[in-house]
Order: structure tokens, then sequence, then C-alpha cells
């Protein structure tokens, strides 16, 4: 899976300038779920990411980042800790039983895998964390090195990013903040005015039945296709979904990117303003 990396150095100052401070802050931001072609996407003549495109704009841009793991859990601990997944083997989820002889497992992370976190605590930072995904609770290990971990499991944008408004002034020294947004991840239901940015959202077809019954939430035709596909269930629940569904399914995804960028802009504007010494690192799982 492609993923997006986006590198700012001391934001608001040319990238080729050396930081006034030895230790500047570190901040960075993960997008759950944020496709690699959506910073530079146009829908109906309208810019799906603009703001975060401006900020690329003025950052290093990697476009050719690559995620270690097609699901959040593994790829975020590759992340945190710079290891494959066939090396910290962090597997299992948190999902429900789907399926008989599915793995009661439940991995966390290993004490004796430091992350990011543990790196910049043992060289003087203060470090934190906003985690919004519930396979990275701290119950299970992701706290480990972190002075706050705060659990705000399935928290919208807007929450996370007033969160650490308020947060990060009680931080003493310089700090390693890890923020974790959960939109655009399903179910797709961006707010206004994102929602609409694109002009009217399509609905649903005569033929996508089974999808206006369950509204927006994509994971029951998921789960239904993907347990399909793997031979664990021999009745598809739901129809491939008509052109225009998926069409409709894309205009809302593009909605939440719209509303993550206005949210994570909003972050770093206060970055910006408060603590222009910051390298900023954002990217997707």
């Amino acid at each position: 899976m492609r993923a997006i990396l986006l590198l700012g150095l001391c934001i608001g100052v040319s990238v080729g300038a050396e930081p006034a401070n030895p230790q500047p802050n570190v901040l960075l931001i993960v997008i759950d779920t944020l496709r690699a072609d959506r910073i530079a996407a146009v829908r109906n003549v309208a810019p799906v990411m603009p703001r975060l495109h401006a900020f690329a704009d003025t950052a290093w841009w990697f476009e050719d980042a690559v995620s270690q793991a097609s699901w959040t859990k593994p790829s975020v601990v590759s992340i945190l800790t710079g290891l494959y997944p066939r090396t910290h083997r962090v597997q299992f989820g948190i999902q429900g039983k789907w399926f008989a002889n599915q793995s009661p497992q439940v991995d966390g992370l290993p004490k004796a895998k430091e992350t990011a976190l543990h790196y910049f605590k043992e060289h003087g930072y203060a470090t934190a964390a906003v985690q919004t995904n519930g396979h990275l609770q701290s119950k299970y290990g992701f706290g480990e090195g972190c002075d706050a971990y705060d659990d705000m499991t399935w928290a919208n944008a807007t929450q996370v990013t007033d969160h650490l408004v308020d947060a990060l002034p009680k931080m003493k020294g310089p700090f390693f903040v890890y923020a974790h947004y959960w939109d655009p991840h399903a179910p797709y239901a961006p707010p206004e005015p994102d929602r609409t940015a694109f002009g009217p959202v399509p609905e649903f077809t005569t033929q996508d039945v089974k999808w206006r019954e369950e509204a927006d939430h994509f994971k029951p035709y998921y789960m239904d296709k993907i347990l399909h596909d793997m031979g664990k269930k021999p009745q598809r629940e739901f129809s491939d979904l008509s052109e225009h569904g998926r069409e409709r399914l894309r205009t809302l995804y593009d909605g939440d990117c719209h509303y993550t960028d206005r949210e994570v802009n909003r972050l770093l504007s206060f970055i910006a303003r408060k603590y222009p010494d910051t390298i900023i690192a954002i990217t997707a799982d």
C-alpha cells in the first residue's frame, strides 16, 4: 500500500535552515487510512486537501513511501519502532469473532520493543500521545515510555486538535508528541461543510438495497466480502456496490479527508504561532 510522508522542519522557516534549538520539538501526525493520492486530489474542481497540499510544498514530500502493513496495528508499530512486521510480530487486533476457528489472540506491544516515545524520553523530551484507534490503546503496551498517553478511542479530528491545543502549553521542555487522527476511517460521515464540499452527495441506487439499510457504514460490506474471499462465508450477504454507490462512498471519503485537512491545519497553525521551532512529520498507516 502506498503511504504519504510529509516532513516539515521548523514550520514557517526555509526547509534548508538550521533549527535554532539543538533539541527542537517534534510532532508526529498519523492520519488513519489516508490514501496517498488524496493530498493533491481534486473532486468536482475543488481540492480535497488544500491545506496539507500547501504544507507539502514547504516540506519534504516523500512520494514513494510504502506502508509496511495493510492495516493499523502492525503498520503503526513499524512507524514507531522502525521494524518490519515480520520482526516486531505484532499482528493480531481486537476485532470481534468473525468465524469459528479465528485466533483469539490479541497482540500487545512487547516491552522489549522500544518505540520513538522511549527514544525521545531518554534524550530529555517530554512525551505525549493522543490515540484514537482502539487497536492502539495504552492497555496493549503502546503507552510505555510516554508521560501522557491519552486514549481517545474513535474521537473525531476536532476533538483531537482541541485536546492538543489545550495540552501542549502544559508540557515542560522540548516535546515529542504523537497525534493519531481517526478520520477518514469508516464510517464515512464527515460533518458539514465538508460533507457537501464537492456538491451534493450521490445517493445509493435501488441495486444497493442492503447499503441503504446500513447507511454510510462500510464495515458490514467489507467484512462480508473479505470473509467470502477467504472461503469463510459461502454466500455473500451484500451484492457488489453499483458504480453510483461507489461514487457515494468516494465522495463521503473525500469529505472526511477535507474535514481532517481542516483540523490538522488548525493544529499546524497553532504550532506555527506557539512553537515555530518544531519538526513535523505527517504520514498515514
